[in-house]
């Protein structure tokens, strides 16, 4: 009887040990690096909302490079890193 309560208690504890090292895993592990071509599409739309909020005269193709300087800008001087949202809003 002792010997089935030791074996119990060692898988339960084999499991949490197992639990905890990927959570410890998961803590550690740094988020993906953002590249500044990703970055280029959403300061575009930006840049696309400010030509129909403020009726300014920039076509596709200049909120593109204007993105692209951007980006470029940024990317120059700061590391961007991803982030995950939490919860999602319905």
């Amino acid at each position: 009887m002792w010997r089935e309560t030791t074996i119990a208690a060692t898988a339960g504890l084999r499991k949490a040990v197992a639990r905890l090292g990927l959570d410890v895993e998961e803590a550690v592990t740094p988020p993906r690096a953002v590249e500044p071509a990703e970055l280029v599409p959403i300061i575009a739309a930006g840049i696309r909302i400010l030509r129909t909020r403020d009726a300014s005269n920039v076509t596709d193709e200049q909120a593109m490079d204007r993105a692209r300087n951007i980006a470029g800008s940024l990317a120059w001087k700061y590391r961007f890193t991803e982030i995950q949202p939490t919860e999602t809003v319905e």
